[in-house]
Formats: structure tokens, sequence, C-alpha cells
């Protein structure tokens, strides 16, 4: 008996093989040697259909060989087959999806937002002029958000430090004095974020970016320029000269104009050479420097004093 039943598990799935491969196509046939399909068609095919009035099957048949199935019986477990895989199909689907969409909301670029964003950025450069403020954002940002105060400057942006993991960063400055809002401008490129602030007045440079009894954060760098440093050294000597004048004639109504200049004339002096003397001593006033760069005033002077 047991060698009875293993020919016929054999018959049947030899038989179940061959209606596979005669009803589903060449690519579908690596699914013959599934554990799931082959049982179910091989149940389906074993089972020839038996007339009526036909005699069950005695021990003493059962050495008789196994008919091969029928061809209804091989087109009935091929849509097994197939009824099979469209009812799993879909759950593979929906596995696959739900694993795709985990990947891509796990991604850097969309969970941006749910990172904290750090304080400062992260180098900040800066550097200045009499009328100017140029400061310098560094990273790859896209799309920043600027804002201009009167004495303050906001930063927002998403970006990436040489090449780094983009991040959230936050910038948020205090000026020293007063800048004006509607001149100033920013440019974004490759490696940074570029912005221009202007002063509110022509002023000699600051001693900070931010106020004076503040330390500066560690990001914030200052760049020293060759131009800028005789630029900033002319407006404070102008500023100097300035000041120094109103402080001295501050009891007076009005500062002194070309007639308190005549009036204080001494006798026997023309007035060109007055005029001449004048304008040199407010050189000299200013910067001592000035009255040996203008080397045909004094000329004149004393060809003038000579006479």
């Amino acid at each position: 008996m047991p060698e009875i039943a293993e020919r016929r598990r054999t018959t049947c799935r030899d038989a179940t093989l061959l209606s596979l491969d005669s009803s589903l196509s060449p690519s579908s046939a690596s699914l013959r040697s599934s554990p799931l399909v082959c049982p179910a068609a091989c149940a389906f095919a074993s089972a020839s259909p038996r007339k009526r009035g036909d005699p069950q099957e005695t021990p003493q048949q059962s050495s008789r060989p196994l008919r091969v199935p029928r061809a209804e019986n091989r087109v009935a477990a091929a849509l097994v087959c197939r009824v099979f895989l469209v009812l799993l199909l879909p759950h593979f689907l929906v596995v696959h999806a739900e694993k795709s969409s985990a990947s891509t909301a796990a991604s850097p670029a969309d969970a941006l937002d749910d990172k904290p964003a750090p304080q400062s950025p992260p180098v900040v450069r800066w550097r200045q002029t009499p009328s100017e403020l140029f400061i310098t954002v560094a990273g790859a940002f896209k799309w920043p958000r600027v804002r201009f105060r009167s004495k303050g400057l906001h930063v927002e942006g998403i970006g990436s430090v040489e090449g780094g993991e983009k991040k959230k960063y936050l910038l948020d400055l205090a000026l020293l004095r007063e800048i004006d809002p509607t001149k100033s401008s920013f440019t974004v490129k490759s490696r940074g974020i570029e912005i221009r602030l202007e002063k509110k007045k022509q002023e000699p440079c600051w001693r900070s970016l931010g106020p004076l009894f503040s330390p500066p954060p560690p990001f914030l760098k200052r760049e020293f320029v060759d131009r800028d440093s005789e630029l900033c050294y002319m407006a404070r000597i102008v500023w100097r000269g300035k000041f120094f004048w109103e402080r001295k004639f501050a009891d007076k109504d009005n500062t002194p104009g070309e007639q308190f200049f005549e009036d204080h004339r001494p006798t026997g002096v023309h007035p060109d050479l007055w005029n001449k003397i004048i304008r040199d001593l407010r050189r000299r006033a200013v910067d001592p420097s000035h009255a040996r760069e203008d080397a045909s005033l004094q000329a004149e002077i004393a060809a003038a004093r000579k006479i």
C-alpha cells in the first residue's frame, strides 16, 4: 500500500507539471516549484471524474496503471493557478507600496522640517566702508528668506556647508547703528549668501558689527581690505575735523563764515593770500599730512609773504 500511494503522488505531480507547461506562459513557468501552487493544482487535478454507476476502486484493482488526467482537469488546474496568483497579487502590491512610501518619507530632504534649527549658521564674514556693510553667510542655500530691520538682520534657510548634510539655519543679528532697509539687498550664490546693507548716514567705520558691550558670537569673522581701511581712515579724519570745528564755535549762534575770516584778516594781507592761508590751516587741522601733499599751495603762500 505505501508503494501504491507513492506512485499515485508521483504520477499526480508529473501530471500537474505537464498541465502547467501547456497552459501557463514561459514567464510564469518559475511558479511550478512553488509550494503554494503545486499542492492545490495537484489535489484538484488528481481527482479524475467518475461516471455514475462506476464501481469504487478496490485494493485488487489498484495495481493497474493510473490514467493521465483529462484535458478538462488540466484546464481547471491552470485556472486554479491563475486565480491563486490574482488573489495574491494585490497583497504584494500593497506591501511594496507601503515600503516605498516609508522609504520616501524617511528621506533627508523631506524630513528637514522635523529637525530642530540651530541658532546660528556655520561662518558669517563681514566687512564695511563708511557707507555700506557687506555680510557673507557661507553655505549652499536654496531660496533663503532675508529680512532687513532698521537695526537688525534676519536670515533663515535650508543649506549645506562644503557638501555636508542639509540643515535648517537661522541667523538673527543686532546691528550697532541704523541702516536703510529700502536700499539694502542680497544675492544668493553657489557658496553663500552675499548681503549688502546701506548705512543710514555716512560716518566713520563701526568698531563692531553688533552692540559694543556684548561679545561677538564665535561664528562671526571680520575681513580687512586695504581699500576699505583707507576709506575708513579718511572718513574718520573728516569726522574729527567737523567735530572739533563745531565744538570750538558751539557758543556762537552759527558757525563762522567767510565774513568772519574777512573781519580777522591782518592789515596789509591780500584777500586772495588770506583765503589760501585759511584753506591751508583748515587742511592742517584735519590732517597735517595734507599740507605736505599740497606743495603748490605752500609755495604760493611763501612767495606771497616774500612780496
